[in-house]
């Protein structure tokens, strides 16, 4: 949800960013932004996680062997499991509790920012995945044609995770994206 973050930051302070790189923002238009409580498979997802691990080790062979994580880049689940685990007496303990992340999926697109990004003037590059029926990747062409001057990129070789799933290609990407607007 960082992507949809950005863009609320941007539209309240746009003399702070000089582009948004996105993928695949959470930023539904209203019309899909209304479910019945309970109906969330994230937050049911979430409800369920595992909290608590032998070791680091443990955590990363867990999530490595099962998605959605199990694409992410070596490293990268590495650092989510570094990171996002706290190390205890009786094992490592993930760090945000499940429910919290379960309301965070909940209440994810329960805001307005889709009525606002013609607002929106950094230049801005929306990218997706391999395109999901009711996903943020379905939605993010719409969002790049919403927002003025915006490039659109679709990685459909990548899901939901993709710089997380090949960090060297995202990083060769916002060089790309640096270089052209140094270009400018």
């Amino acid at each position: 949800m960082g992507g949809a973050g950005l863009v609320m930051a941007a539209l309240r302070e746009p003399q702070l960013f000089a582009a948004l790189v996105i993928f695949e923002p959470i930023i539904f238009p209203p019309e899909m932004r209304t479910q019945s409580p309970g109906s969330n498979p994230l937050a049911a997802s979430a409800r369920r996680r595992r909290r608590t691990f032998t070791s680091h080790d443990e955590a990363i062979a867990n999530f490595a062997a099962k998605p959605p994580l199990s694409s992410l880049d070596p490293d990268a689940l590495a650092a989510y499991v570094h990171h996002g685990f706290t190390q205890q007496h009786d094992g490592v303990h993930i760090k945000c509790d499940p429910e919290f992340e379960a309301q965070t999926y909940e209440m994810g697109a329960a805001h307005d920012t889709w009525l606002h990004l013609g607002e929106l003037r950094p230049p801005t590059w929306v990218m997706a995945g391999a395109h999901a029926e009711f996903s943020p990747a379905a939605i993010a062409p719409q969002i790049a044609e919403r927002i003025p001057g915006c490039t659109f990129v679709r990685w459909a070789d990548q899901g939901h995770f993709g710089p997380l799933d090949d960090p060297a290609r995202f990083a060769s990407f916002i060089r790309e994206v640096t270089t052209a607007l140094a270009g400018d």
